[in-house]
């Protein structure tokens, strides 16, 4: 299990790297955002994070089978359309130690984060890091809890989390029986979630779109839409940390790594003896008995985040395959240019004597005349016609079983978010040698497909001089001493916000610790002294110069505050933070030292 129940808060000393926390939700849509204060809002405030490139716990999820882990070939086995992705979080309430999941009451669900007018939620982030932000009033929440909120309790709350990704593929209506699940807060259970979800399927041939001869392209414009995942995480919160939580400082629930429904095939073209680059591998068919995948795994409702499957769940939805034995065959594209891989994807479902099976053609010399096809040495893999395909190939089926008598190590069963590889050789020019193995796809990398958050090519940089000393790595920058306003000094810094164009941030000085409003901008000075304010704000695609001053000369305890940036989006109707601090640390902050 990949989170361990350790509770994170967002804004500690070891801030969560790159994570990108949003404007939280005000009641006030003449002031959206304003800038927060120290004190309880009123409100419970919730994160949990899906990152790029996240590393494991223990550095590993290899599994007790001794399966090496690797990573993936293609964008869309790592990518949320966030136009169809759909979370759920329930309260677990326990009775005697033991809580009852399955009938856990809904807290909140989102289907549409995309165009949600819904104030309470927030997806935010950039450069691979996103974090989802939920904000519930307080009596709302103790409403469906069941009982109030103690602030110095440290009574468990009990959440868990259900995320749908990409539950249509993103290839359109009609592939699967995906419809939306209506779930109301305080009536609909977890156990009628996970119900209603293991009902979801696809049709994995959907994301294969056949070129027009389905010979010799490569996978860019072959394989579209995405992979299903499925995410499930449980984390216990005490009362204390709930009531202590702020728009700024939200209770961090766990990273959550997503859990694919498919299968990977790789077919690898390792023949040694090459001469003018022939033979080699020059197409695969993947032929196989169950079309459907479920997008959920075998006993989901107890699925364990972060963890490996290793129990079939073949799905036997509106099979007519399976009712009669019909037969989906894919012909594989390459994944690259360099024409060493195949690959495909497939569902769950048992490796027989027979099937699944892949027909596997080898090419032991260039076409006799290849028809006139744009797109470098395409020409040499696009046969004109049937008699020269077969002319300058060798056909060999493979069942995925095994081969000429040998089994493969694959086992008895195709798994979801598992890569079978087969590798190819080629002796002597007359038969195949294969070895087969199978490895545990690693942790998913989820690029959010957002086009309109904030980016930051360039974040904060502090002007030398300007400050009396800097830790780079926690992200604290310390004002130097002053007694009189002659000889304050400004702290100075830069960034630039590039995206969404068009668009106003605004900068806040929020208190982090010792005297709120010990820190203001200087935005200038006249006669009577430097004109100060507690925010500034400036557009986006220019660069913004930050003065940032402490207020009182000789304070009596430490101060500080953290540099918050936020851009309205859309018009200024949402807003959401920029990652200036450049993601080192979460955000940069302001020091000054008692005198």
């Amino acid at each position: 299990m990949i989170f361990r129940g350790k509770i994170y808060k967002i804004l500690s000393a070891m801030a969560i790297a790159m994570v990108v926390t949003g404007c939280s939700y005000v009641e006030d849509p003449g002031n959206p955002c304003p800038k927060p204060d120290m004190g309880s809002d009123g409100n419970v405030h919730l994160n949990f994070m899906m990152t790029s490139d996240a590393k494991l716990v223990n550095g590993t999820r290899s599994d007790d089978q001794n399966h090496p882990e690797t990573g993936s070939d293609l964008d869309l086995e790592e990518t949320i359309n966030t136009n169809d992705f759909a979370f759920y979080i329930f309260l677990g309430k326990a009775a005697d130690g033991v809580i009852d999941w399955d009938n856990a009451p809904l807290l909140y669900a989102n289907y549409d984060i995309n165009h949600s007018t819904d104030p309470y939620t927030m997806i935010t982030g950039s450069g691979g890091s996103y974090n989802v932000t939920v904000t519930l009033p307080t009596p709302t929440f103790e409403k469906i809890l069941g009982r109030s909120l103690d602030p110095e309790s440290y009574e468990a709350v009990n959440f868990r989390i259900v995320l749908l990704a990409n539950s249509t593929g993103g290839y359109g209506s009609g592939i699967t029986n995906y419809e939306k699940i209506e779930a109301i807060p305080a009536e609909t259970t977890y156990g009628e979630v996970i119900a209603a979800s293991e009902k979801i399927y696809m049709e994995s041939s959907s994301i294969h779109e056949a070129s027009f001869d389905n010979l010799g392209d490569t996978s860019d414009g072959v394989i579209k839409g995405y992979i299903p995942m499925y995410g499930n995480i449980f984390t216990p919160v005490t009362e204390k940390d709930l009531c202590s939580s702020r728009p700024f400082d939200g209770i961090f629930l766990g990273n959550v790594f997503m859990l694919r429904s498919f299968a990977k095939v790789r077919i690898h073209d390792n023949i040694r003896e090459k001469k003018d680059e022939f033979p080699r591998l020059h197409s695969a068919i993947l032929t196989y008995t169950t079309p459907n995948a479920y997008m959920l795994p075998a006993d989901a409702a107890s699925y364990l985040n972060g963890t490996q499957v290793h129990a079939m769940r073949e799905c036997k939805e509106n099979s007519w395959n399976i009712a009669y034995g019909g037969e989906t065959s894919l012909q594989l594209p390459f994944i690259s240019g360099k024409r060493k891989i195949l690959i495909g994807y497939l569902p769950e479902q048992a490796i027989g004597t027979e099937m699944p099976n892949l027909e596997i053609r080898i090419q032991i010399s260039p076409f006799d005349a290849a028809e006139s096809v744009t797109g470098g040495d395409r020409l040499t893999y696009k046969p004109n016609g049937q008699e020269d395909l077969e002319k300058h190939t060798r056909k060999f089926i493979v069942p995925m079983s095994g081969y000429k008598g040998t089994a493969f190590t694959w086992g008895s069963q195709i798994l979801r978010n598992h890569i079978y590889d087969l590798n190819v050789d080629f002796k002597d020019g007359t038969e195949l040698t294969l070895a087969a193995n199978v490895k545990d796809w690693d942790q998913t990398r989820l690029e959010l497909d957002f086009q309109q958050n904030p980016m930051v090519p360039q974040p904060v940089r502090w002007t030398d001089g300007t400050y009396a000393s800097v830790n780079a790595a926690q992200g604290q920058i310390f004002l130097k001493p002053w007694d009189s306003e002659s000889n304050r000094v400004a702290a100075e810094c830069t960034f630039e916000i590039s995206a969404p164009k068009g668009a106003r941030w605004t900068a806040y000085l929020i208190p982090a610790g010792g005297t709120p409003g010990s820190f203001m901008f200087k935005v200038g000075s006249d006669a009577e002294g430097d004109l100060l304010e507690e925010t500034v704000s400036g557009n986006t695609g220019t660069p913004a110069h930050l003065h940032i001053v402490s207020v009182d000369p000789n304070p009596t305890q430490n101060n500080s505050a953290i540099l918050q940036v936020i851009v309205g989006m859309d018009g200024g109707t949402r807003f959401m933070e920029a990652p200036v601090a450049g993601g080192t640390v979460k955000n940069w902050t302001i020091n000054q030292a008692r005198q």
